[in-house]
């Protein structure tokens, strides 16, 4: 079987999960997005250093001997807001020096992506401002119901929150 089908069964059909690191020649992001989803934790293109290894086996262990959450309170199940389904949410974060490089990586985002950006950048108004115009979308708003395929920004001097389901966005000071 190939590699793709023997990660598949072992997240299948293996009771305790191990750490699968996937070590091979084929180095496109096709080919590691393909290998990632079927449930590689880790991924190395040939030729490698020792170090790279050392680093990639030492984080993935890291992960996987992680502690479980004390109780179940802390883990929030998706939820319908207003009758659409879940969506995919990435947390984008930097500090006041951090405004280009979050324009360098939003631009670099592919259009069809799935997910809701949600930018936290603390700074003044001016560069809140300059940067809502650099990424060309609208500064978030209270109670303002997130959907997929846009970017959210608290204007400057707030914080941009996310209530208890029914999911919207709040502003605070």
């Amino acid at each position: 079987m190939d590699g793709i089908t023997l990660i598949q069964r072992v997240r299948a059909e293996v009771e305790s999960a191990p750490l699968i690191l996937m070590i091979t020649a084929i180095s496109d992001d096709d080919a590691r997005q393909e290998l990632l989803e079927a449930g590689a934790d880790e991924f190395l293109t040939k030729p490698y250093r020792s170090t790279d290894l050392v680093r990639v086996l030492s984080y993935g262990l890291a992960r996987l001997n992680q502690p479980p959450p004390e109780t179940d309170d802390q883990i929030v199940a998706p939820v319908r807001a207003n009758g659409r389904p879940p969506i995919v949410s990435v947390v984008v974060a930097a500090g006041t020096g951090g405004s280009s490089d979050i324009h360098q990586f939003l631009q670099s985002i592919d259009e069809s992506s799935p997910a809701a950006f949600f930018v936290v950048q603390h700074g003044p108004d001016w560069m809140m401002k300059l940067l809502t115009r650099q990424i060309k979308q609208s500064v978030a708003y209270q109670d303002l119901q997130p959907t997929q395929r846009n970017i959210y920004l608290a204007p400057g001097g707030h914080h941009l929150t996310f209530p208890p389901p029914p999911v919207s966005l709040e502003l605070n000071q």
